[in-house]
């Protein structure tokens, strides 16, 4: 592909983007679009949203949110380290300790 048409191809796609983004309301949204799903995995996804009553856009949608409601694993981490057990680190270290010392038995 040439330097030329490559540009030419990018600034369309750009300029395309630009006028969709115009057609929709502010409040809208935004627009996700995944490409290359995998067949069993579009099958699947489409039988979970059927067999709750929902459009797999709506199913979707749900799931994204939930997903996004999520703490990430280091979040999750960083909450169970701040949160105060009521047993210390070497209390716990004591029990492994002895754990591991009856497993050798």
């Amino acid at each position: 592909m040439s330097d030329r048409f490559a540009n030419f191809a990018r600034m369309t796609n750009y300029a395309h983007a630009e006028c969709m983004h115009e057609q929709y309301p502010p409040d809208m949204g935004h627009i996700i679009q995944i490409r290359d799903v995998d067949d069993d995995d579009y099958r699947g996804l489409t039988a979970k949203a059927a067999a709750e009553g929902l459009s797999l856009t709506a199913y979707l949608k749900r799931e994204m949110h939930q997903l996004a409601q999520m703490p990430t694993m280091a979040e999750w981490i960083q909450r169970a380290t701040d949160r105060d057990w009521g047993v210390s680190g070497a209390d716990l270290e004591e029990v492994l300790r002895e754990m591991d010392e009856e497993d050798e038995l």
